[in-house]
């Protein structure tokens, strides 16, 4: 009957049960007929001793049979080598060509070449690793927080700019992000009764909105000095003439310079709606240096005008006094 393949075998051939091999007193390697994985997978004999497994001798690459001591040179064949086990089917992948799998199960590391990728049939740069071992990902993380540092240097104890009379800050008008991140830390060059003051400009006009109503809805915590008025006013832009976001009230000093210190950590949601403009949420915390006093603020809010986008703030004191910057960081979060 004929058939479509290759002809059949007209005969099978059972594998050898034992090797043979004869010592010359100095050899003592050998390559076995078949592969085995370990040591005990084998009945090594030399002389008519049976020999003990990994310590008279070892098997490695499968086939290559090592002696601790060279066998005898005695006449004949007086190594006898019985299979117990022998490996069956075992294929080496080649290490050039592609591996192809649907699990995969590592007992080492997993390398990958320098400014390598790691990634999915549709997304094959999903994440890279640099030669520095530095990781990046092609898309942001889902099921975590991730901020990513815009602009800023961060606050430390020294003052990293003084004798400045605004401090102006560029926000991101794109949107790959959820909200921003603002975290600064002030001091006043001044013992007057100031005020701080946050503007914020228009993307569309270039312009700083001071108009009474350009600032729907305003909060801000009690005065610096907690001794000089109360805390938790609110004020309305349509009715009080509000043209900028207040963060402080006013405080007065003892007569020294660099007196007061102002934090203010603020969330940023920079986006455009028919119902509600750009909001800043925060939390504002700050110190008289004289009296070592704080005082806080845990909500401070304020909402600008529907319609816009912001693409800078500028934070001010009311009179115009110098301040010192002791660092300011932006970020963009996402979650």
């Amino acid at each position: 009957m004929p058939y479509i393949g290759n002809q059949g075998a007209n005969r099978f051939v059972a594998p050898k049960a034992a090797s043979v091999f004869s010592g010359d007193g100095s050899d003592t390697t050998f390559t076995l007929d078949h592969a085995v994985s370990s040591d005990e997978d084998i009945l090594v004999s030399v002389d008519g001793v049976i020999q003990e497994p990994s310590v008279a001798y070892a098997v490695s690459n499968g086939t290559t049979l090592t002696f601790t001591a060279a066998p005898s040179n005695n006449s004949g064949n007086n190594i006898f080598v019985y299979y117990l086990f022998r490996t069956v089917g075992t294929v080496g992948h080649p290490s050039n060509q592609a591996l192809s799998a649907t699990t995969g199960t590592f007992s080492g590391n997993i390398v990958i070449p320098d400014a390598g990728n790691i990634g999915s049939a549709s997304d094959t740069d999903a994440m890279s690793i640099s030669s520095g071992g530095v990781v990046t990902f092609s898309q942001t993380p889902v099921g975590t927080t991730n901020f990513v540092k815009v602009s800023g240097t961060t606050s430390t104890g020294t003052a990293q700019a003084t004798d400045l009379t605004a401090l102006t800050i560029d926000l991101p008008v794109t949107t790959d992000f959820e909200y921003l991140k603002l975290i600064l830390r002030l001091r006043a060059e001044t013992t007057a009764e100031q005020y701080w003051h946050m503007l914020v400009r228009n993307d569309a006009t270039n312009g700083y909105l001071t108009g009474a109503s350009d600032y729907i809805y305003m909060a801000h915590g009690g005065y610096l000095n907690t001794g000089a008025g109360s805390g938790g006013a609110h004020a309305f832009g349509d009715t009080n003439g509000i043209s900028y976001i207040r963060y402080g009230g006013g405080f007065s000093g003892d007569g020294s310079e660099e007196e007061e210190l102002f934090y203010l950590d603020l969330d940023i949601y920079n986006t455009v709606g028919t119902d509600r403009g750009p909001r800043f949420y925060g939390h504002r915390q700050a110190e008289n240096r004289s009296t070592d006093e704080w005082t806080y603020a845990d909500i401070t809010t304020g909402i600008v005008t529907s319609n816009i986008q912001v693409d800078q703030i500028k934070f001010v004191l009311s009179g115009g006094a110098e301040f010192s910057n002791f660092g300011h960081t932006l970020y963009k979060v996402t979650r």
